[in-house]
């Protein structure tokens, strides 16, 4: 944390602001992206009983004036490098969906582990939005939800706590 009245500091922290805010929309588009190109075949045969689980999007931050004159440079700096990573992989992720669907000549949905990009079986849905094989779940840290007792990973492609979730596709009531 930087404390400072300068104008000069202000206007540097505020354009990391404005990074760190642009670069989180990109991601959450190419979150949309990927979520629309991977469920895209699933979707043409949904029934209007069915509901899909959407994409688990970025908290975008957002604009604040510090009165205080501190900043904290160093957070969002991370966050920056943080978001590069992970719009990095997504565009991966993406062109292996891409490529894979060109393959199949779109008949089919196209499933694979987030992870490792392979097209193992026994994949699993996690509540970030991720598949993972059951090989690269077995990697993740893991820690058990003392409410539920479900276990709980650190996904290692976006590194949030997530559960698996048992279904993609969930019966509306």
């Amino acid at each position: 944390s930087v404390d400072c009245h300068d104008r000069d500091t202000q206007r540097r922290y505020a354009g990391y602001l404005w990074l760190e805010i642009s670069l989180t929309h990109r991601l959450n588009e190419k979150l949309k992206s990927r979520w629309l190109l991977e469920n895209e075949h699933q979707l043409h045969q949904a029934l209007i009983c069915c509901r899909v689980t959407g994409p688990a999007l970025e908290d975008a931050p957002y604009f604040s004036n510090s009165f205080a004159g501190i900043y904290n440079f160093h957070g969002v700096r991370a966050r920056i490098q943080f978001l590069r990573q992970r719009l990095e992989k997504e565009q991966e992720l993406i062109d292996e969906t891409m490529q894979q669907r060109k393959a199949v000549r779109y008949r089919r949905s196209i499933r694979f582990c987030h992870m490792c990009i392979g097209s193992a079986e026994g994949l699993v849905n996690m509540s970030c939005g991720h598949r993972i094989c059951c090989l690269c779940i077995s990697s993740l840290s893991c820690q058990v939800d003392r409410s539920s007792q479900a276990p709980l990973y650190e996904c290692g492609l976006c590194w949030k706590t997530a559960c698996a979730v048992t279904r993609h596709w969930e019966q509306i009531p």
